[in-house]
């Protein structure tokens, strides 16, 4: 037959070559049974099943990839040396300050309140700030409440965290908090925590109290007070120019799994705190419930931080972080 014969297969194409899997990095705060990264595996176990294994996140514990500094890992996946990072909101405002609308004292009542708000558009549009900086947020998680822990002393009053040493998060808005409250905010990176109470560097940190017993520091606080004074976020974090790179599909599953993995982390968390708080009464830690006065006093003595950030928020993005909470209280 003139022009020859056909090579192999139909139509003569080539057999199309197998999708190789993608291998996604992501570093994660907290100890391997932390619920932020329990969380993280439940999530990469979606994103395995609904992409049928071509895209394969490892999750690293600790923010090992960076040497246990958490802002080390977000600078690493803005840069493009590893794929992602789950990270507390007050991590990334050294690269947005108008993402401590996230992180005010006393913003929200409760922490299902907190949880409806991660997901709203507004919680969305803020965290897309991140987006001109080269990371791109898939998806934002709650966290339950943070309380004062510490070794020295029971904490009912301001008065009582004079001048202790508190271990806070590299973010302004903590250290302006703490300030606020009259004791000595220390900025320390997570895995310099449990050896530093030990030894007295630091006095006390402020936590959820899950995290008091997966991080072990159950074995040498003595006191916690129950104050619900902040609600962290946790943002699912890609480098911007890997995610865009990504098939539309997967990129959805990715914005998918992130949200599954925050009603997952919610279920779980809500679970937990029971069992934590049980658990921490046994090891003989007392744990103190303000008042109502001794509770509106912490947040009278922190009414200044919202004025200090106005400026910085800017009054459109206040407002319309507050209403929105508002609107689901």
């Amino acid at each position: 037959m003139a022009g020859g014969t056909k090579e192999e297969g139909a139509g003569g194409e080539k057999p199309a070559a197998e999708e190789k899997p993608i291998t996604v990095k992501i570093s994660a705060f907290g100890s391997p049974t932390s619920p932020n990264v329990t969380t993280g595996e439940y999530m990469a176990e979606y994103i395995k099943d609904k992409t049928d294994g071509k895209i394969q996140v490892q999750i690293f514990p600790g923010a090992t990839l960076s040497s246990g500094k958490q802002k080390g890992s977000i600078e690493q996946t803005q840069i493009g040396t590893i794929e992602g990072v789950l990270s507390d909101v007050a991590l990334f405002t050294p690269w947005e300050e108008k993402l401590s609308v996230l992180s005010l004292p006393f913003l929200f009542d409760s922490h299902a309140t907190m949880h409806a708000f991660s997901k709203t558009d507004t919680c969305k549009e803020v965290a897309g700030m991140l987006e001109a900086k080269g990371l791109k947020i898939a998806g934002v998680w709650s966290r339950l409440p943070r309380q004062f822990c510490n070794t020295k002393r029971q904490v009912k009053t301001v008065k009582d965290l004079n001048g202790l040493k508190i271990r806070v998060p590299g973010s302004k808005v903590y250290t302006t908090i703490w300030e606020a409250l009259g004791a000595n905010p220390t900025p320390m990176a997570w895995g310099e925590v449990f050896t530093s109470l030990q030894l007295g560097t630091i006095d006390g940190v402020e936590q959820p109290v899950t995290i008091v017993i997966s991080s072990g520091i159950y074995e040498v606080i003595k006191h916690i007070t129950m104050s619900n004074y902040l609600t962290g976020f946790v943002f699912v974090t890609y480098n911007k120019d890997f995610f865009d790179g990504l098939k539309p599909e997967y990129q959805k599953i990715l914005i998918e799994a992130a949200e599954a993995a925050n009603e997952y982390k919610h279920k779980n968390d809500v679970a937990l705190i029971d069992e934590s708080l049980e658990k921490i009464k046994e090891e003989g830690i007392n744990v103190y419930y303000p008042t109502d006065s001794e509770l509106q006093a912490f947040k009278d003595a922190t009414s200044s931080v919202w004025d200090d950030y106005r400026s910085i928020i800017g009054e459109d993005l206040m407002d319309r972080v507050t209403t929105t909470i508002n609107e689901i209280q």
